[in-house]
């Protein structure tokens, strides 16, 4: 058995490869991605400090994944992962970075395997199919059509789409958010192709008015409001009642149905 075990870490062994770039090291790990691409990791030092990045592969699609920023399942998957890894991120030149540091030597075999496992798991994942084309469909169309709405009717430089209100809170994101002085209005999109995704889409709009309820954000919130697509095939009132009144009682938003769109000019 012994000799089987040395032929298993010498074939290991020989998956790892390093190439250099000036003051950083490309790692090429043994991990791979379900598309099977290898895994790389950059490594650097930096002011004491340790620090093994992606290399802005992930943004950048270098695994020929695709991410789509309106898949909400994949997004939460996403922060799951990041979450369980510790990964934090950073900005720079249009690329987003995902690394993790240390400033103990020892520690960056650990980091490599955590960013590399990381990077694996989510790029693997970014090819799974989450929603239905059909529903995929509605929700960009509706997106749109709120959204240039609110854009005829609401200064631009006040205006933006599908962000966040405050750097400590990156993952609690609105489909829209006006900003006049210090208050915001935040504005949330509801619709669904079926009864089942129109309520999976009112919960996550509570989830973020939610989330963003029990911030030090509270105090300058103007107002919450939940554009409901009642024109949508997955509308059901009789069906989807309790739910929408979740929205007022819970998440402490307004409801304003897509047939009186012109009441949004109003709030």
């Amino acid at each position: 058995m012994e000799d089987i075990i040395k032929i298993i870490i010498a074939s290991f062994s020989s998956l790892w490869k390093v190439k250099k770039y000036g003051k950083t090291i490309e790692i090429i790990t043994p991990f791979f991605t379900t598309n099977d691409c290898f895994v790389s990791v950059f490594l650097t030092e930096r002011e004491g400090y340790y620090i093994i990045t992606d290399g802005g592969w992930i943004s950048e699609n270098y695994y020929n994944n695709f991410f789509d920023s309106d898949d909400e399942s994949y997004l939460r998957l996403f922060t799951y992962y990041k979450e369980q890894y510790s990964i934090r991120e950073t900005e720079s030149n249009n690329k987003i970075y995902y690394y993790k540091t240390t400033m103990k030597k020892e520690l960056v075999p650990n980091l490599v395997l955590e960013v590399s496992n990381f990077i694996s798991t989510v790029v693997s994942s970014s090819f799974i199919k989450f929603q239905d084309d059909k529903d995929k469909d509605l929700q960009k169309r509706f997106r749109t059509q709120v959204s240039n709405f609110l854009t005829a009717g609401f200064d631009k430089k006040e205006l933006s789409f599908n962000g966040f209100i405050d750097e400590r809170y990156k993952d609690i994101k609105f489909n829209a958010v006006v900003k006049r002085s210090d208050r915001f209005t935040l504005f949330n999109y509801v619709t669904g192709t079926t009864e089942f995704y129109f309520r999976g889409s009112i919960g996550r709009s509570n989830m973020n008015f939610q989330l963003i309820n029990r911030t030090m954000l509270k105090k300058q919130i103007h107002r919450r409001v939940t554009v409901v697509n009642d024109q949508a095939s997955g509308y059901k009132i009789e069906k989807l009642k309790q739910y929408l009144d979740l929205i007022s009682d819970e998440a402490e938003s307004v409801v304003v149905n897509w047939t009186n769109r012109k009441k949004l000019l109003e709030l």
